[in-house]
């Protein structure tokens, strides 16, 4: 019986360190790169994005569902751990070669692009100040 609770305890204790956001360094190592706007467009439109975000302990504390649909509209549905989601629509373009959105929580615009973006493989990613892991976005 012990031994069964020390491989369940190994298993828990595994699958909670993989939902735990890494850092900047170990993905720069593994081939992290900058992207531009338009590779952000090229990930985001006619496709489903799942994002993960982390506080700076790396646990995560939200994740959301947003839809990118070719005319300009996004549908967006954000969760906090342990609270209902909510979903609101927004509207996506680009400006010259910067890939542009009104944000989720306050409405307002915002373009850019490896500014805030990263990606590794179909992963993007962003950072905060420390290096530590703020969100990843995988896009199907």
């Amino acid at each position: 019986m012990l031994a069964k609770f020390a491989i369940s305890m190994l298993f828990v204790i595994g699958i909670s360190s993989i939902a735990r956001a890494t850092n900047e360094s170990d993905l720069i190592d593994k081939g992290l790169k900058g992207v531009t706007g338009q590779e952000i467009h090229d990930m985001y439109v006619g496709k489903t994005c799942n994002s993960t975000v982390f506080n700076k302990d790396g646990d995560i504390v939200s994740n959301g569902t947003n839809i990118y649909s070719v005319d300009g509209t996004v549908t967006k549905t954000n969760a906090k751990v342990g609270e209902a989601p909510e979903t609101r629509n927004r509207k996506w373009w680009m400006d010259g070669s910067k890939f542009c959105e009104t944000l989720y929580g306050n409405d307002e615009p915002w373009c850019g692009a490896h500014e805030v973006f990263y990606r590794l493989d179909d992963k993007l990613y962003g950072f905060d100040k420390t290096g530590w892991t703020k969100f990843e976005i995988v896009c199907q």
